[in-house]
């Protein structure tokens, strides 16, 4: 799927970042999934967000609290 415009915006506008986390970790990479560290899928995220232009923040994204930040894009 698109991973850097409006579609995935369109899907992902509301979500959680550990929905998204828990998905890609649950499928990449497609002949091993969930065989990376954690630390790898939250590069992954990163990308993922930089790709869409989001702004990045001061502190690295953490596992236990990607359940409370929301994917949320403002025109």
């Amino acid at each position: 799927p698109p991973l850097n415009d409006e579609s995935f915006l369109k899907y992902w506008n509301g979500r959680s970042v550990k929905e998204l986390f828990d998905l890609t970790a649950k499928t990449m990479p497609a002949d091993s999934p969930a065989s990376l560290r954690a630390s790898s899928y939250l590069d992954v995220l990163a990308y993922i967000f930089q790709m869409n232009q989001f702004p990045s923040g001061s502190d690295e994204l953490d596992p236990e609290r990607l359940d409370r930040i929301v994917i949320e894009k403002t025109p």
